[in-house]
């Protein structure tokens, strides 16, 4: 039996490697192979593909770069936005290629990411059906997560699945290809009995992605992480330390970004003794942060081992300044003042405002070009850099239904490219098509006029 695992292309106006690797994908990888099973596997997003050769590379200096990308026809629901439409990823001749090489597959799986990168989802499956017309094609990761009857409609998968899927996947291939097909001995509820994650099936590693937990025990309005992984979940420090020493010294990976929701939640009992056994083992990789931290647990000690740890890129969680607006995102009320504290501590270790960024959100239902400005101040105020996230409505979350009414008549609820961060702000009357470049502008200028004060 061989089974092809693909990550699709993505289709959006920008699109830009940061630390990203289909965790989820690369986990069922490894359970297959554990049971016995052989697999292909394609990345229609690797930035080392052997059909980019010759292509020049640029990377930063954490392993991170530009995709390749070729423009492509914008969908008429978007020709209202500015902007040139891309496919990011492999060329089509290379994943034509690769699909040629590989013996008939029993079944393929097909990943996803935003809900609004379903047309990637789409050519994948349907160059996947030309070529294999008889393969039954599976579908799952987050876009069906969030919106399956969307997914069964318009996918052109003949099966699509929800949730986390280390086991599910077993299930649905004894369905699919009429033979029972014995799982491994794993236990998604105990992370520590699930294998590492595939990477090694890259050819080519400039970073490494870990999480050493699951789920989140927050409920911030904007976001769905409790959707995708309703139980929050550790794993043991020691199981984390002993991988992330196991990419470093079997692949030399110097770079790690760690993909927890809540990676500092009860630091004490996993994060601290994690990095702790780590050093102990040896470590010397960098470290990075991506999808934000809680500063909650950030004090002086903290804060220490974090430096001493290498971590160098450390993205934490503010949203907003504006005290109406926590209270609508369902955040603490006090978060700047905690913040404050962090980022603090975070300077006191060693780190520079440039390695702190903090997260603000643009184009929150409600939300005022005033009130991100205001929060601009406050976190140069602080001594960490201000970083702009785009507001994108996701289903199931407490804004989404906020976010659907505000727009109204365009039906967002049915068509999920209206939820990219870079066209749902451009329907809100607060924002213009230029609003992005007028706050940049903003933060530059106050970062220059602190500069130069600072200096005088």
């Amino acid at each position: 039996m061989n089974l092809l695992l693909i990550n699709p292309w993505i289709y959006d106006f920008a699109a830009y490697d940061l630390w990203a690797k289909p965790l989820g994908l690369l986990y069922i990888a490894s359970v297959l192979r554990l049971a016995g099973l052989q697999i292909s596997f394609i990345d229609c997003m690797d930035r080392h593909h052997w059909s980019l050769q010759g292509t020049l590379i640029r990377e930063t200096e954490f392993g991170c770069g530009k995709y390749h990308a070729v423009e492509v026809q914008k969908p008429e629901h978007l020709n209202f936005v500015p902007r040139r439409y891309k496919r990011y990823g492999i060329p089509v001749e290379g994943f034509i290629a690769d699909l040629s090489k590989c013996e008939k597959p029993s079944a393929i799986l097909v990943t996803s990411g935003m809900t609004y990168w379903y047309p990637g989802v789409i050519d994948v499956i349907k160059r996947c059906r030309e070529m294999f017309p008889e393969t039954p094609i599976i579908l799952g990761g987050t876009y069906p997560t969030l919106m399956p009857e969307h997914a069964k409609v318009h996918s052109g998968a003949d099966i699509v699945v929800s949730g986390e899927a280390e086991l599910q996947i077993f299930d649905v291939l004894s369905d699919v290809l009429g033979e029972v097909i014995t799982p491994p001995e794993i236990a998604p509820d105990n992370l520590d009995t699930l294998p590492y994650p595939g990477l090694d099936i890259y050819p080519h590693l400039s970073y490494a992605v870990v999480q050493s937990s699951r789920g989140c025990p927050f409920r911030c309005s904007y976001c769905a992480s409790r959707v995708i992984s309703p139980q929050f979940r550790h794993r043991s420090p020691e199981r984390v330390a002993e991988e992330l020493r196991y990419w470093e010294e079997r692949f030399q990976i110097q770079d790690f970004a760690f993909y927890d929701d809540a990676l500092l939640v009860e630091a004490e009992n996993y994060f601290i003794p994690m990095m702790e056994q780590y050093l102990s083992l040896g470590g010397t990789a960098r470290f990075h942060t991506p999808n934000g931290l809680d500063c909650t647990s950030i004090d002086d000690n903290l804060a220490r081992l974090m430096k001493r740890a290498n971590f160098k890129t450390l993205r934490l969680s503010l949203e907003t300044a504006s005290p109406e607006q926590l209270a609508h995102l369902n955040r603490r009320t006090d978060s700047v003042a905690r913040m404050r504290l962090a980022v603090e501590a975070l300077r006191a270790a060693g780190f520079t405002q440039r390695e702190i960024g903090v997260y603000l959100l643009v184009g929150v239902p409600g939300q005022t070009l005033q009130q991100v400005k205001e929060s601009i101040d406050i976190v140069l105020q602080m001594g960490a850099n201000p970083r702009l996230a785009e507001y994108s409505p996701i289903p199931h979350t407490t804004l989404w239904k906020e976010a659907v009414e505000i727009v109204k008549p365009l039906d967002i609820a049915d068509e999920p490219l209206y939820h990219n961060n870079s066209v749902y702000f451009r329907l809100l009357d607060e924002y213009k098509d230029d609003s992005l470049s007028e706050l940049r502008n903003y933060i530059y200028a106050r970062i220059k006029e602190r500069t130069s004060n600072e200096y005088n």
